[in-house]
């Protein structure tokens, strides 16, 4: 994304306003074509451009601005103060590759706008590394969507990088579940570098990224494998709360 100034788009206003310049500079076509709708139509009724004034109050709004409100209006919310080197770039890259906006008919969700908040502010958490924050607006997202592929696989990105494995391991389980566009971004993506090297992962993509303890590992048996499902599924029901479920887990997993 080429990052917009606010002093260059101030100052094209001042002195390009009266053309709509500084509204094309700033990725705003249509005000653009408005301006130079409105020049043409000043011009033939009051024989001067009332863009001109349009123009220098433009100018004066934008450098009455913070930068913070100036990066949230033109630059997706993106600091100028944080640097964005080659790493930073390839990890913005490879979660922009994950999270493509598409459309399906199963998700009718009534708080459309509330979720497009919470990947909004839960992506940009996540690639400042506030990742404990990025995690709580990406658990809200999942009670309001808890099919949605892309944040599931987004969280359990931000549990490798805590090293909290079990829950990465359930979340891109949940992500392969649900539908992820491309499951080869499990073995490529660079925040899951810690769940690669956890000893259960080769049976984890053996299974099909389903289930971490697949039959095979050593002390993991078929009957390990039925326990956790059944528990799986008296938290599904409510029949067990959170707490009680992760309790029984862990008694299953030490025995």
């Amino acid at each position: 994304m080429n990052r917009k100034n606010r002093w260059f788009a101030a100052i094209a206003a001042m002195f390009f306003g009266t053309f709509g310049v500084h509204k094309l500079y700033l990725g705003k076509v249509g005000a653009f074509f408005f301006y130079f709708f409105m020049f043409t139509l000043s011009i033939s009724i009051f024989f001067m451009p009332l863009t001109f004034i349009f123009g220098l109050l433009d100018s004066f709004k934008i450098m009455s601005m913070s930068d913070e409100e100036f990066d949230e209006k033109y630059n997706k919310g993106i600091p100028s103060g944080i640097p964005r080197g080659r790493l930073e770039r390839r990890r913005d890259e490879q979660m922009e590759k994950v999270n493509i906006p598409r459309q399906s008919p199963t998700q009718n969700y009534k708080n459309k706008s509330k979720i497009a908040e919470l990947k909004k502010t839960g992506l940009k958490k996540y690639k400042d590394f506030d990742l404990e924050d990025a995690i709580e607006d990406f658990k809200k997202i999942l009670e309001l969507a808890p099919n949605e592929a892309a944040t599931h696989f987004n969280i359990a990105c931000a549990y490798s990088l805590t090293e909290k494995k079990e829950k990465a391991f359930e979340h891109i389980s949940l992500s392969v579940q649900h539908g992820l566009k491309d499951v080869s971004n499990i073995l490529s993506h660079d925040d899951l570098a810690f769940v690669r090297i956890q000893p259960e992962f080769e049976n984890f993509k053996n299974s099909g990224f389903r289930n971490a303890y697949a039959s095979g590992q050593p002390g993991k048996p078929d009957a390990l494998l039925q326990q956790l499902q059944q528990i799986a599924d008296l938290r599904s029901r409510g029949l067990i709360s959170d707490e009680e479920f992760n309790l029984e887990r862990k008694k299953i997993l030490r025995s």
